[in-house]
């Protein structure tokens, strides 16, 4: 028999005397016994008979079973013995590991189940094993194995609000109950279980009824670990899991149903939360007014120089349902309500809000909106669409010839503004550089050998690129409609470029601002086109079936025309400008189909023509004013900013 193993049994590899070795000392009894009797077998060179008497818990089958097993695949059978695991083996590890944790990583990772834990990166098989404990049947729960260990699971692990969903609820309940004891019932509150600022987030002593219970931890209480605390951010969502459902639509819902659950109103805090909250905030806003003695920009909230500024703003938007003048006005005249509410306390409460908003409307709302809100979003398109203009009407528009000017010397300065305090600067910027415009006028215009028909033919081309929106000053639109015009240039240039150049066009700057208007033009239409769909109007696919106020179509053709916007009493055109040369033939196809034509831009001149049909002008600022005539409804006086934002553009020297 000896003699046969010695020849069947090759010499064990030094990774198998290591796992042998491991195993000779394994917690698992019948991996030791089979550990000890591979080592009899292949070292001490004893027979199953003498290896049965040696180890008596194990029968010779057993041992025949093993020492084929171990023939078969020996490291292979090595490491599934010792890869086996029992409650002790597990304890085992998790002292261990324990240990290992205290040593070394106490502050870098966690001793929980997360991947960010101590065991997704040191100790993986211990990790799967502690994930999977219904299946192995070792312990019913994590907790448990902690506990086993000497390890106190309030340390380390989430709470468990039970094992089955009755008690997970009334567990839960029992909890929310406890955080309104400690903080008040304004503590449950959505927005202040869950703040956007971590710094304000809360947490508490894990309850007595969800704490695992015991009091015999060694290793822990060796460690010092302190136990952890609950959030209310994780009661909360806890609450939102059991008793949310499928058919609520926000998170908000499905707190509300939580909170009710556990015997509170929940709408009765918000109000009354609300309510104390409101008044604390004016007041903030009242005491930063008096200071500067009611001398202030409404643009502090947008970029707050202090701290306090951006709470008490925040307060007032968040707190606005709850403004004793937020029926009065419009849902988005936050700061205009709320700067009343101050007028009015400062006051003393002279009247009844109603009273006090009709008698001081006015009054306020100069303190907010300035005349040039939208100016300043306007200026570089209104500069750059009055060059091309002058451009266009043939005015010559040099620094020396706009200087002798007095109609443009205004004009001028505001091009010297907006290149920074050079005027040749814009120029170039938009493409007409002033070097070029210069020599046109000095060495060609002034010239005995004029170049008055190439000059006004571009001009001419001009013109039409800015009333239909099509750039003709591209050569291939050139060659094909402007053919005597194209090979004239060529001839005395060289190329269409170049005759450009000549008459001081740059062909690729005036293509990007041509390209930039179109967009402004495009998105003034998309602006109150939307407009129109916030304040409810509706909108209809056939022209003929707009029959009452507040209904219309967008570039629904009619028989020989399109309008922009079409009512049944009126039809609405928006433009960037009013301009001399604007072209009267759409106007005049128009007035066979309403007694009212109102084209509006964001800025300029009121201006009404009477007639058969009235065909008014207006500057989007003064339709806000008349929206209710006009339009059938009261446009917010915020739509300014809101118009202004949309078509502010990055000054080009930025």
């Amino acid at each position: 028999m000896p003699a046969q193993t010695k020849s069947s049994i090759r010499t064990p590899t030094e990774k198998q005397i290591n796992l042998l070795e491991m195993l000779m000392v394994h917690e698992l009894e019948d991996v030791q016994k089979k550990a000890l009797a591979i080592v009899l077998h292949i070292w001490k060179k004893k027979s199953v008979q003498e290896i049965s008497y040696i180890i008596p818990d194990l029968s010779e089958k057993q041992i025949r079973y093993t020492m084929k097993r171990y023939r078969s695949n020996p490291t292979q059978y090595l490491q599934a013995l010792n890869d086996r695991w029992s409650k002790k083996r597990m304890v085992h590890e998790l002292r261990s590991a324990h240990d290992k944790w205290a040593k070394r990583h106490q502050n870098k990772k966690t001793f929980d189940l997360s991947i960010r834990g101590f065991f997704h990166r040191y100790n993986k098989p211990l990790l799967a094993q502690l994930q999977n404990l219904g299946k192995n049947k070792m312990f019913i729960t994590a907790h448990d194995a902690y506990a086993e260990a000497g390890i106190n699971p309030n340390c380390h692990l989430q709470v468990s609000y039970g094992t089955t969903e009755q008690d997970e609820r009334e567990n839960w309940v029992e909890v929310l109950h406890k955080v309104s004891e400690t903080f008040g019932e304004r503590i449950l509150v959505s927005n202040y279980m869950n703040p956007p600022d971590k710094s304000d987030r809360k947490s508490i002593r894990i309850p007595d009824i969800i704490r695992y219970q015991g009091t015999d931890f060694p290793l822990s209480e060796a460690e010092k670990t302190p136990e952890l605390r609950i959030s209310l951010i994780s009661i909360q969502q806890e609450g939102v899991r059991l008793y949310g459902t499928k058919d609520m639509e926000s998170h908000e819902e499905c707190w509300t149903a939580a909170v009710n659950a556990a015997g509170f109103d929940y709408l009765n805090i918000l109000n009354s939360v609300a309510a104390a909250n409101r008044k604390k905030f004016v007041m903030m806003f009242l005491d930063y007014l008096v200071e500067h003695k009611f001398e202030w920009n409404p643009d502090i909230f947008k970029r707050p120089e202090y701290d306090y500024i951006k709470y008490f703003y925040k307060g007032l938007k968040d707190t606005w349902d709850n403004s004793l003048f937020r029926e009065f006005t419009h849902a988005d005249d936050i700061l205009l309500g709320s700067l009343m509410e101050a007028y009015y306390y400062h006051e003393e409460e002279p009247s009844s809000p109603h009273q006090y908003y009709q008698d001081n409307m006015e009054r306020i709302l100069k303190d907010i909106y300035k005349d040039e809100h939208l100016g300043k979003a306007w200026t570089f398109n209104h500069a750059l669409q009055g060059i091309y203009r002058k451009y266009s009407d043939g005015e010559r528009i040099t620094r020396s010839y706009m200087e002798s000017e007095e109609k443009d010397q205004q004009f001028l300065t505001e091009m010297t503004t907006l290149g920074q305090g050079n005027y040749s600067h814009f120029m170039g910027a938009i493409g007409l550089p002033a070097s070029r415009l210069d020599s046109l006028y000095h060495d060609e215009l002034d010239d005995p050998w004029k170049i008055e028909v190439l000059y006004e033919n571009i001009r001419r081309l001009v013109e039409e690129s800015l009333n239909t929106g099509d750039n003709r000053l591209l050569g291939k639109y050139a060659s094909q409609n402007e053919k005597k015009l194209y090979q004239a240039m060529c001839m005395k240039y060289g190329h269409w470029t170049g005759g450009l150049s000549k008459v001081g066009v740059d062909l690729k700057a005036f293509t990007k601002q041509l390209n930039s208007y179109n967009s402004l033009r495009s998105g003034f239409h998309s602006f109150f086109h939307g407009l129109l769909k916030r304040y409810e109007f509706t909108e209809l696919d056939n022209p003929k079936r707009v029959k009452k106020d507040g209904q219309f179509t967008c570039g629904k053709a009619l028989k020989d025309c399109t309008p922009e916007l079409y009512f049944w009493d009126k039809i609405i055109e928006t433009r960037l400008g009013f301009h001399k040369n604007e072209p009267q033939d759409h106007i005049e196809r128009l007035k066979g189909y309403t007694g009212m034509i109102i084209l509006i831009a964001p800025d300029g001149e009121k201006e009404v023509i009477s007639g058969e049909t009235v065909l008014i002008r207006i500057p989007f600022g003064e339709f806000v004013k008349e929206s209710r005539s006009l339009l059938g409804v009261q446009l917010r006086h915020s739509e300014m900013e809101r118009l202004s934002n949309k078509l502010k553009r990055k000054s080009f020297w930025e």
